[in-house]
C-alpha cells in the first residue's frame, strides 16, 4: 500500500519551497525566543540586587533560614544555567555572563524601562535602515 502525502499546494507541490518555508518559520521562531530572553547586563544587576534585598528581608522578617533558602534557590538556578551554557558551547566569561543574565534577567519584566526594539530586530529586516523622509518622496513601486 502506497501512502501519498497531502500538500497544502495540491498535487503540484514543490518540496524545496515547503522546506524553505519551514526553515524560514523556524528561524523566525528562534529569533523571537532569543529576543524574549535578551537581557542587558544592568537589568541583570538589578535582578541580583532585588534578590539580595528580598533574601535579607525574608531573613530578617521570618528567619535566617528563609533568606538562605531564597539565596540558595537562585544559586542553584545559576549553577544549572552555567552547566547548560557550558554544554551549549560557551566558554569562560561568556558562559558565566549567559548564566548570570538568565538567572537574574527576570528583572527586565518588572522594570519600567525596557529596551526598545531596534531596526535590525524587526522580522524581515536585515539591519538596513531607511530614512523615512527619503522614502516618503520615493516614486518607486
Amino acid at each position: 500500500m502506497l501512502v501519498e502525502q497531502e500538500w497544502p499546494e495540491g498535487s503540484n507541490a514543490d518540496p524545496d519551497a515547503a522546506r524553505d518555508r519551514y526553515n524560514t518559520d523556524m528561524q523566525a521562531s528562534r529569533r523571537s525566543m532569543r529576543n524574549l530572553f535578551r537581557v542587558e547586563l544592568p537589568i541583570a544587576h538589578m535582578g541580583l540586587a532585588i534578590t539580595i534585598i528580598a533574601s535579607v528581608f525574608a531573613g530578617v522578617v521570618w528567619s535566617p533560614r528563609t533568606g538562605v533558602i531564597i539565596s540558595g534557590a537562585f544559586a542553584a538556578l545559576f549553577v544549572a544555567a552555567l552547566a547548560v551554557a557550558l554544554l551549549a558551547g560557551s566558554r569562560g566569561r561568556n558562559a558565566v555572563r549567559a548564566a548570570y543574565r538568565f538567572t537574574f534577567g527576570w528583572a527586565d519584566w518588572i522594570t519600567p524601562w525596557r529596551r526598545a526594539p531596534s531596526v535590525s530586530d524587526r522580522p524581515g529586516n536585515h539591519g538596513e535602515q531607511r530614512c523615512p523622509t527619503v522614502n516618503a518622496h520615493d516614486d518607486g513601486p
